[in-house]
């Protein structure tokens, strides 16, 4: 969400320093599908050059951004019961961490959080409980930790599942993402 909340500054879209959700989620646009694909080829090219994969990603989402459906005009809410939500998964993600103890932390039901954080992140907190598991040891792996030992400490069932989800969100093993960085 930062990444593209600075985007969407960049392009004159909101600047109250979070991300503005986007409305697109499905398009039958043949040139935003042309878009889409051509900025996949490039991401996905182990030959094109990390800059170069950057700026392609940039360049779609400042286009993306630009166009004039893409933002919901729904109005605002207050969102801070979210963005705390946000924070404890963050600080939290290597617990075990139910819907119930997040929706209590938040001071909302478990239903009406789902509901609420999938509108305005476009996931439910468990996908972002998992992203975030993810990028805990992303960072872990990084530091040198054994993948057994990360498996456990961002609270993956065993070593197999951490490999799954790991290989799901990043499109590498644990073990290839601690080759190459």
């Amino acid at each position: 969400p930062w990444w593209l909340a600075k985007l969407q500054r960049e392009v004159g879209v909101g600047s109250d320093g979070g991300s503005r959700p986007l409305a697109l989620h499905m398009t039958r646009d043949p040139t935003l599908y042309r878009d889409v694909l051509d900025l996949c080829d490039k991401l996905f090219d182990a030959a094109c050059p990390l800059d170069v994969r950057e700026e392609a990603s940039m360049a779609f989402f400042r286009r993306l951004l630009k166009r004039p459906d893409i933002h919901r005009t729904e109005p605002q809410r207050d969102d801070s019961a979210l963005q705390h939500v946000i924070e404890f998964i963050r600080a939290h993600c290597t617990e075990s961490l139910s819907l119930e103890r997040i929706a209590t932390e938040a001071g909302l039901s478990p239903t009406y959080l789902v509901r609420s954080f999938k509108r305005r992140y476009g996931i439910t907190p468990h996908a972002f409980l998992t992203d975030c598991r993810v990028r805990h040891g992303q960072a872990a792996l990084k530091s040198g930790g054994a993948i057994a030992d990360v498996a456990l400490e961002c609270h993956f069932a065993d070593q197999a599942h951490f490999q799954r989800t790991f290989k799901r969100f990043t499109a590498a093993t644990p073990n290839q993402y601690r080759r190459v960085t």
